[in-house]
Formats: C-alpha cells, structure tokens, sequence
C-alpha cells in the first residue's frame, strides 16, 4: 500500500526510510502548529479542533453576511466589464472574499484541465478570463477580469517523454461575485452554463510571458478543458468543527465546447 512506501531520501534511522505511516504525526519530528495541539485530547477532539481552525483561517460561516447570495437582486446581465471590475476586488480583499462565503457555496464550480506538461518543452500557464483579455500580455497575470492561472511547471527538456498534467481552477469566486452583483441568478446550471460559454475564455503564455498560440498547446500537448460542478451542504453558524459536504462532481461540455482546447462534440463526460 502507499502508505507503507518509502519517502525517500528521508532516513527514520540508518537502515529504514520514513512512511506515510509512520510520518503521520509531527510529534516524532519535535514539532507541532498552534493549531495542532495534540496532547490531553483524544483523536475526536483533536480532529474538530483542526477543523475548527481550518474553517476560522478559510471558511468562518460566523463572518459570511447575513444577507444570503440567493436575495440579491438579479439583473439578467451577462457585461464582462462589470464583472471584471469586481473579479479585482475579491481577489485583493479577504473579507470581501468572507463576506460572499466563496468557499461555503451551496454548488462548486470548477474548470478542469487536462494537458501534456512537456508540450512545449518549459514551464508555460493557462490563464482563464471571464470576457476578452487585455490587449497587454504583461498584465495577463493581474488583469480585472483574471479567474485564475493554471501553472505547468516543466523542465527545460524538448525531447522529454509525455506526461499528462491535471489541474483546476475554482469559479466560485468569479460566479459568487456574479450572484452579488446580480449578473447571476442561481449557481445551477441553467444560470451557470450560458455565462460561461458566453464569457469563459483562456489564453497561453510560456516561460518568458510571450503568448503562445492555443492550438499549438491541442497539437502537441493535448489540451483539454471542461467544466465541472458538485453540490455542497454549506456550513451553519455552530458548525465550524465540521467540514462542508461535497456531493459527486457533474461534467459539463458547453461551457468550453467548440473553443480551442475545450472539448469536442463526441466527448464523453462518462469517461473523466
């Protein structure tokens, strides 16, 4: 089992490398965390502890505004430049980040990537855009209307074998600020889907931040996005010892269907 594999180079003792196993606390290191106190309590209490710290430091449900993200007033408006504006302000602000309750939403939406990490033989990034990108590549990284960077790190080796990287990048923040803002009326899919396939989009930069054509990704690293979300049961004031509960993760073609590197007609989602 994996567990029982050797994490190598590390040595527990001169004939034996440390486990998984045997790893698993830091108290055979000498160390802890001020939220890992793991002494007088048994295995219940420490772990609602930790949760409890998680959720103070991520996803406190005490600090999320009271006014819930179902009574905003919906617009019906789908304006890049709107949202844009606001995708700056969550990114840069954590309370506003608490306020919307980003990581304690009642359905997750992610974008999945799948992609050769050798396709160009160096590091490259996948940047996700709600909207068109600025006409600047150097403000790629931090333009307004950013959803997130995809980072393919790889060494400088053109002739290195195939190796499929996986990856995602959460739309929670973009679509809550949507929902806040009223360009949003639910995070179901009849609202969620016809949003993002009119507005998601994704450029590709390489190691030097020069763009690189997308195509060139699909040929020679197989590139391919799609969209997924999973229902959550979100937490409640004197529950922040517990994590949110995830149902199963639903695929979703159209959101990047017929765009370059998105999925094709005949895809599957059965097979992800």
């Amino acid at each position: 089992m994996l567990r029982l594999l050797a994490l190598l180079p590390f040595h527990a003792d001169a004939n034996n490398f440390w486990t998984a196993s045997t790893a698993r606390s830091t108290r055979e290191f000498g160390y802890t965390y001020p939220e890992i106190i793991d002494w007088g309590v048994d295995a219940e209490t420490l772990a609602n502890n930790v949760r409890t710290k998680v959720n103070e430091l991520y996803n406190p449900p005490t600090r999320a505004s009271r006014r819930s993200l179902q009574t905003y007033k919906y617009t019906n408006s789908t304006r890049p430049g709107l949202l844009g504006g606001l995708l700056g302000d969550i990114r840069d602000t954590l309370e506003k980040f608490f306020e919307l309750g980003i990581n304690n939403l009642n359905k997750q939406w992610v974008i999945n990537i799948k992609v050769d990490k050798h396709a160009l033989g160096n590091t490259f990034q996948i940047h996700f855009f709600y909207g068109n990108p600025p006409e600047d590549v150097s403000t790629w990284g931090y333009a307004p209307n950013l959803i997130g960077t995809y980072g393919v790190f790889a060494g400088s080796s053109p002739d290195a074998p195939s190796r499929t990287s996986y990856g995602q990048v959460s739309l929670s923040p973009v679509l809550g600020n949507a929902m806040s803002s009223g360009i949003l009326g639910s995070l179901e899919s009849a609202f969620v889907i016809p949003l993002l396939k009119d507005n998601l989009q994704w450029r590709v930069t390489d190691v030097t931040g020069q763009p690189v054509d997308t195509q060139e990704i699909v040929e020679r690293g197989d590139l391919e996005i799609f969209v997924a979300s999973r229902d959550v049961e979100p937490l409640s004031s004197g529950q922040e010892h517990l994590f949110p509960k995830h149902g199963a993760w639903q695929f979703h073609k159209e959101p990047t269907q017929g765009k370059t590197g998105g999925v094709s007609d005949s895809w599957n989602p059965d097979c992800q």
